[in-house]
C-alpha cells in the first residue's frame, strides 16, 4: 500500500488491534508492549494482536499529520509483527525508533535520512539500509538477527554503534567488491561514529564484514566477533581507543592478518592504526610488535612483486634467475637480517644480543690461540727486540714473555674478553688490538683466529650501525 499522510487516511484503514494500541502509546508518549512482549514466531499471517503495518509505523515516525500532529516522542514497540517494508529514505524523521523482541520479514531502508536516535534490539529483521544516513544519538543493534546485508555505509552516527550479541549474514544477491570478494553482510564502508563502536559477541554465519574507512571514537570488540581473511575489511578504519578490548598482540596479529587483505592484496594501514592506539595508551612495546609484523609483510610484498611470469612457453630463463637471485639477496639481507637484528628498526636493543653473541664467537677463538702460543705483541719494535726474540723457541712465547720479572712484564696485560669486545665493538676501545695480534705462521688457530678477526670486526661494525640507527629513530618517533 501507499504512504500514510493524512490523519483521514489513517482512519480509513482497517486498522489491528495492535496499530490501535500503538498510536494511542505514541499520542500519551508510552511504550507499546503486544502481549507478552516476546519475539513473534514466523508465519505469513500474524494475529490482529501482534500485526502493525510498516506504513503506520512510518506515519508514526514522521509525526503524523498537520490535521493530528503527534507530539514528540519515542515510538517504542515490543514484540510486534511488522509487515510489508518500511521505506523512511530521505526523510527528517521527527520521533526516535525503538523495536525491541520484533519481527520483521521485509526490508527496513533510511537512506540518507535524519534519524533522533535508532534501536532494535533482540530483533528479527531481513534487512537493513541506513546509507548515508544522520542519526543524532545511537544506534542499538544488541541482540538482533539479519537475514540479509546490513548496510551503514556512509552513515553520521552522533552517539554509539551497539552491535553487542548481532547475528548478520547475507545471501548471494549482495556481492561485495571484485568477481572472487564474498557477498556483504556487515557494510559500514565511510562511516562516522561519535563514540564507541561496540562489536561483542557478535555472529557472522556467512558474508564479509566492511568497516573499511570508517571513523569511530573507541573500539569495544573480542576476537570471536570477526570474521576470518577474505571476510573482513580493515583498511582504512580509525579508531581512538581500545575499550576493554583485548591488547595482547599476538590476539591482535591475527585480527590484523584477517582483515588487511583484500583479493591478495595487503593493506597496512591497520597495523599503523593499531601501533598508533597502543601507543597511545602506553602500550609501547606492543606497538612495536605490530609495527614488526607490518614490515615482515610489507617485505613479502615487496619480493612478489618480483616474481617472474611462470608459464613455461613465456618466461625469460635469464631474466628469471635474475630476478630470483635478486630476490634472495633481498630475502637475506633486507628482510631476515634487518628482523633479526632491530626487528626493521623497531626493536633496536636485539641488536644488543647479536653484538654478545658475536663477543663470544670472538672471545673462545681469542682465548685458545693464546693459550696455544699464537699470540704475539702488535708492535714491529718489540718483536725485533733481544727480550723477545730469546723466548721465540719457547711454547707460550707471548705468555712468557709478558710474565712477571720478564721484558714484557708492562705491557698491556692479555684479556680474551676485552679483545673479543674491541674486534667486535667498534665504539669501545681497551687497547687489545692495539697491543696484540694473532700469528698466521706459529699454527693453526693464530691463523684461524686472523681470518675471523676480518668477519667478527665487519659484522660488528654492520650490527652496531644497524642498532645506533634503530635506537636513534625510535627516539626521534617517541
Amino acid at each position: 500500500m501507499g504512504h500514510i499522510r493524512t490523519w483521514s487516511q489513517l482512519e480509513a484503514l482497517d486498522l489491528s488491534q495492535a496499530e490501535k494500541k500503538l498510536i494511542y502509546a505514541c499520542y500519551y508518549s508510552d511504550p507499546c508492549k503486544l502481549d507478552d512482549g516476546d519475539l513473534p514466531s514466523s508465519c505469513s499471517n500474524p494475529t490482529g494482536t501482534r500485526r502493525v503495518r510498516a506504513s503506520v509505523l512510518r506515519y508514526l515516525l514522521l509525526g503524523g499529520c498537520h490535521e493530528k500532529p503527534l507530539p514528540t516522542c519515542k515510538v517504542d514497540l515490543c514484540g510486534a509483527h511488522i509487515t510489508g517494508s518500511l521505506n523512511l529514505d530521505h526523510q527528517k524523521i521527527k520521533n526516535s525508533l525503538s523495536l525491541s523482541k520484533c519481527r520483521m520479514d521485509s526490508e527496513l531502508t533510511a537512506i540518507g535520512a535524519y534519524i533522533p536516535g535508532f534501536e532494535v534490539s533482540n530483533c528479527h529483521i531481513l534487512k537493513m539500509t541506513l546509507e548515508r544516513s544522520i542519526v543524532r544519538n545511537d544506534v542499538c543493534l544488541n541482540g538482533s538477527t539479519f537475514s540479509e546485508r546490513v548496510c551503514l555505509s556512509g552513515a553520521r552516527i552522533k552517539g554509539q554503534l551497539d552491535c553487542e550479541n548481532a547475528k548478520f549474514r547475507s545471501k548471494n544477491n549482495f556481492q561485495g567488491p571484485g568477481p572472487d570478494a564474498p557477498p556483504y553482510a556487515f557494510d559500514a564502508q565511510d562511516m562516522s561514529v561519535g563514540h564507541g563502536f561496540f562489536w561483542r559477541g557478535v555472529s557472522v554465519s556467512d558474508g564479509a564484514v566492511d568497516v573499511s574507512l570508517a571513523d569511530v571514537g573507541a573500539l569495544a570488540d573480542d576476537y570471536e566477533s570477526w570474521p576470518g581473511i577474505g571476510r573482513l575489511r580493515l583498511n582504512g578504519l580509525c579508531y581512538k581507543g581500545l575499550a576493554n578490548s583485548p591488547k595482547d598482540p599476538i590476539g591482535r596479529k591475527k585480527w590484523l592478518e584477517a582483515g588487511s587483505y583484500w583479493n591478495d592484496e595487503f593493506l597496512p594501514q591497520p597495523y599503523s592504526q593499531l601501533a598508533k592506539v597502543l601507543r597511545e595508551l602506553g602500550h609501547d612495546s606492543d606497538a612495536r610488535v605490530i609495527l614488526e609484523e607490518r614490515e615482515r609483510r610489507l617485505k613479502v610484498e615487496v619480493r612478489k612483486g618480483l616474481r617472474t611470469d611462470s608459464n613455461p612457453a613465456s618466461r625469460n630463463y635469464v631474466v628469471a634467475l635474475g630476478y630470483d637471485a635478486w630476490s634472495a639477496l633481498h630475502y637475506i639481507f633486507a628482510d631476515k637480517l634487518l628482523q633479526g637484528l632491530v626487528g626493521y628498526g623497531h626493536q633496536p636493543f636485539r641488536s644488543l644480543i647479536a653484538l654478545l653473541f658475536l663477543i663470544v664467537v670472538a672471545v673462545i677463538p681469542a682465548h685458545c690461540a693464546y693459550e696455544a702460543g699464537d699470540f704475539a705483541p702488535n708492535s714491529a719494535v718489540i718483536q725485533t727486540s733481544n727480550g723477545w726474540q730469546e723466548l721465540l723457541s719457547s711454547t707460550n712465547p707471548a705468555k712468557a714473555w709478558s710474565a712477571a720479572g720478564q721484558a714484557g712484564q708492562d705491557w698491556e696485560t692479555f684479556s680474551p674478553v676485552a679483545y673479543g669486545i674491541d674486534l667486535v665493538v667498534p665504539i669501545i676501545s681497551f687497547g687489545q688490538t692495539n697491543a696484540w695480534a694473532p700469528s698466521t705462521t706459529r699454527g693453526r688457530l693464530g691463523k684461524t683466529l686472523w681470518w675471523l678477526e676480518w668477519l667478527l670486526s665487519t659484522a660488528g661494525w654492520i650490527v652496531t650501525a644497524l642498532g645506533a640507527a634503530a635506537i636513534t629513530g625510535l627516539i626521534r618517533r617517541d
